[in-house]
Formats: structure tokens, sequence, C-alpha cells
């Protein structure tokens, strides 16, 4: 699936070289991400690309990477025993894009998507020590968000964002057959290129 995404971005490339009208934008984000397990959360640093053609002014489709960094988590378990986990995500994502223009170049933008993620993890016990479990899963979910934009010029913009997607971890994975959710809450400034 990761191959159909990563196509998809790629396929977007083409459109800016046949558009050359301000169609298409590339886009790099970096930002602040909350990733919460089991009411236990943890921030870090996150960046991502993503590639926007706007089929007009108020509708885009889009396709991305982001890597939302790694959070750590401490916690005592029912049995007593301290248990450390450290997990990092990232996904692919395509979705669309609905734009609301204002006034002087500033606009309100919504999006909605399907991310294809990875989450690997490593997980120490107290009651077994020296001994690091380490898995991951993967799968897809839906993402949302919301943010505002400003066309500095006719080819420059920045925006800020807060996007929204959980990962249903399965205990079907390899992650020594835990089952949760992963909440990721992203808050990002994104900087964009037209073409």
């Amino acid at each position: 699936m990761k191959k159909l995404v990563i196509g998809a971005i790629l396929s977007l490339v083409p459109l800016a070289t046949f558009a050359n009208d301000g169609r298409f934008t590339a886009e790099l984000l970096v930002g602040n991400t909350n990733q919460e397990v089991e009411g236990n959360d943890g921030d870090d640093t996150s960046f991502g690309l993503r590639g926007v053609y706007n089929v007009n002014a108020n509708f885009g489709v889009e396709a991305s990477f982001q890597n939302y960094g790694e959070a750590d988590y401490s916690y005592i378990d029912d049995f007593g025993d301290t248990i450390n986990e450290k997990v990092s995500s990232d996904s692919l994502s395509v979705g669309i894009k609905g734009v609301l223009p204002l006034e002087n170049g500033f606009s309100l933008n919504a999006r909605l998507g399907i991310a294809f993620w990875n989450v690997d993890a490593d997980i120490t016990d107290s009651s077994v020590p020296g001994i690091t479990f380490s898995g991951g899963d993967s799968g897809n979910d839906i993402y949302y968000g919301i943010g505002g934009q400003y066309s500095i010029n006719e080819k420059f913009i920045v925006g800020l964002e807060y996007t929204v997607a959980e990962f249903g971890v399965s205990p079907d994975g390899d992650l020594q057959g835990i089952s949760t959710d992963l909440k990721i809450g992203t808050l990002a400034l994104s900087i964009g290129v037209k073409f």
C-alpha cells in the first residue's frame, strides 16, 4: 500500500510541469506532534513534505509524507512493574483539501484523507530486566485537520495547521499482542512554493 501512496505523490510532480499556472504546491511542514497512548503522552518535533494539486480556488487533492518523531512513556502496570515505551510513527497520506478564500491573500482550509501509517515501539518491563521487546504495526486510518494560509506573493505561501489522526494498533501486529489507539495531534507550520 505504501508503494501506491509513494506513486501517488510522485504522480503529482508531472502535474507541476504541465500546469505551470500555480495549481501545484510543494510544501515543507515543521511542527510539534503529541503522541498519546492509553493516557500517556509525549511530544516531539515532526516534519513532512506535501504536494497539493489545486483543482480550483476552493478544492485540492494532496499527498504527503509525515514523520511524527518519537515519544517516551513510563508507567506502573497492574502488577507494580515499571513499563518504559519508546514509540515512533510516520505516515504516507492521500486526501482532499477544502479552501475558503478570505481577503488580502488569507484563506482558511480543512483537510480530510487516509493516512497509511507505520508505528514502531521498544518496550522494557522491570519484571524482566535487560530484555527489550521491539516490534511494529502498520495500517490505515482517517486523518483530518484545519488551518490558515497566507499567500506572500504569487509564488510563496505560509500556513499554520492542526491535524489529528488515531492509529488503531492491532494485536495481530508484531507488538507482542498489544492492542491500543495511538492518538496523534500535530501543530505545524507549512512553507510552500507554487508551480
